[in-house]
């Protein structure tokens, strides 16, 4: 057995809430490193900058080549330069200026505070080991603190004040910020899963209640309880569902209702034929009739009646289930309609038959038998209610093959229109309610369509089309 809605709602959402603060945690601390060292670099490479248009600017009007003495005024010029931009406090980070000979001419003991002397050291065999490069980047870690280092220096040989410019820019001890906001986060992540756990569980059942409320519903419906489900739905698809459900009950109900009148008018049209055959055969048996051919007779007709209503209940049900086997055969509609017009002449009574063919040599493939039985279905009833006569057309249309059968008797009630093809389906006038139904299905399972209505005044009567695709 499956579970139920809201647990299935809640623990996915629930896991996908977790996934992305474990996500946010992972991307987070991957990120701020990174952050952490693109940030010195950034501070360390604008203090370059400074430093480098500070060249340009001293050296702009310089010629080729300096003198010692000039060189080391010029030197002076820059280290003044780059001291008077770093006071002004619009750059971020250190910058530490070295002579040729590596001793800290900037910043001094008593403009800002020295650089701790193990950095020092470290920049100092730096510049050693690179002192004919003229842009170095290095990072250090000095005492539990990691430094970003960028240099930049003068190409020169000669003993100058100002030769290397170092600059600095520390980069925050991540694991220590960890330490101090870890708990803050973790408790911060925690109160968000336990209230977003929270919300999802209520919203979930927010859309199981209802569901569960309405399955419940058409359980009881089941027993006997309800039938129409009148609950309105906050959820627009419980209520289509609802809509649906109740139109499908209503169905149902309609269905079996009908069934319950068809089986009520067969047993009340049986007993008729029934009490007459035995009537009859009780008098035929005892001698008591005077005219035992016509009681035969009497017998015979309505053990026919019988035998076309169980007939027609028995085909029905065959194409119902797509069980009819059909003998397909290539037919000639109008030698067809001749044929059963002249079976059906004894019928008919006082009422023409007539036939007119706007087309010839219309041929279609089709069953015979259930053809025959669909056509004596349709023109039986145009005789029942015709007053004179029943007149059947036979015309083509497009691709189709159409036979139009027309009476002129009072034509259809509109209150029965749009229900006559219905299965077991009574008008005022009907008879077991099968007949039309009966001739719907027979040409939807041949592969045609039917269509009825009245005649348009100043005619009257009743109208039936039957198309079927052209052979």
């Amino acid at each position: 057995m499956g579970r139920c809605m809201q647990t299935r709602i809640f623990w996915p959402v629930l896991s996908v809430i977790l996934f992305l603060s474990a996500g946010v945690w992972i991307a987070f601390s991957a990120t701020s490193e990174r952050y952490a060292a693109y940030t010195a670099e950034k501070y360390t490479s604008e203090i370059i900058k400074m430093a480098e248009e500070g060249k340009r600017t001293v050296y702009e009007t310089v010629s080729e080549p300096l003198t010692r003495e000039e060189e080391r005024e010029y030197s002076k010029e820059l280290l003044q330069y780059v001291k008077a931009r770093m006071k002004t406090g619009e750059l971020t980070g250190k910058l530490f200026v070295f002579s040729s000979k590596f001793k800290q001419v900037y910043p001094q003991a008593t403009e800002e505070e020295t650089i701790p002397e193990g950095l020092r050291r470290a920049c100092v065999d730096l510049l050693i080991k690179n002192n004919d490069a003229e842009s170095i980047k290095e990072t250090f870690d000095i005492d539990g603190s990691c430094w970003h280092v960028h240099v930049t220096a003068l190409s020169t040989k000669q003993n100058v004040r100002a030769k290397y410019f170092v600059a600095l820019a520390q980069m925050p001890n991540m694991s220590l910020m960890w330490s101090y906001m870890g708990k803050l986060l973790a408790g911060i992540t925690v109160v968000t899963v336990c209230l977003a756990a929270v919300l999802v569980w209520l919203a979930a059942r927010s859309i199981s209640r209802p569901l569960k409320k309405f399955c419940q519903l058409v359980q009881s419906s089941e027993s006997g309880k309800t039938f129409q489900i009148e609950e309105t739905y906050s959820l627009s698809e419980l209520e289509t569902l609802k809509k649906t459900y109740n139109q499908l009950e209503a169905g149902i109900r309609q269905s079996q209702e009908a069934k319950e009148r068809f089986f009520q008018n067969v047993s009340h049209d049986l007993r008729t034929p029934l009490a007459s055959i035995i009537g009859y055969a009780q008098g035929i048996q005892c001698g008591i009739m005077k005219d035992p051919q016509a009681a035969a007779g009497i017998i015979m007709t309505e053990s026919i009646r019988m035998k076309n209503l169980v007939e027609s209940i028995l085909t029905l049900t065959k194409m119902d289930n797509q069980e009819l086997p059909l003998h397909l055969v290539e037919i000639d509609l109008e030698e067809f309609l001749e044929e059963r017009l002249d079976a059906l002449k004894g019928m008919a009574g006082e009422c023409q038959l007539r036939l007119e063919t706007e087309a010839e040599n219309l041929t279609i493939c089709t069953d015979p038998e259930l053809l025959s039985r669909i056509v004596q279905n349709v023109i039986s009833n145009c005789i029942r209610y015709a007053k004179q006569q029943v007149l059947v057309r036979l015309e083509a249309e497009s691709t189709w093959a159409v036979i139009h059968v027309e009476d002129d008797g009072p034509g259809f009630m509109e209150e029965d229109l749009p229900h006559v093809f219905e299965r077991f389906y009574q008008g005022r006038r009907g008879g077991f309610g099968i007949g039309l139904s009966f001739v719907w299905s027979g040409m939807d399972y041949l592969g045609g369509r039917v269509e009825i209505g009245n005649l348009k005044l100043p005619l009257h009567g009743a109208f039936y089309h039957l198309y079927f695709p052209v052979a």
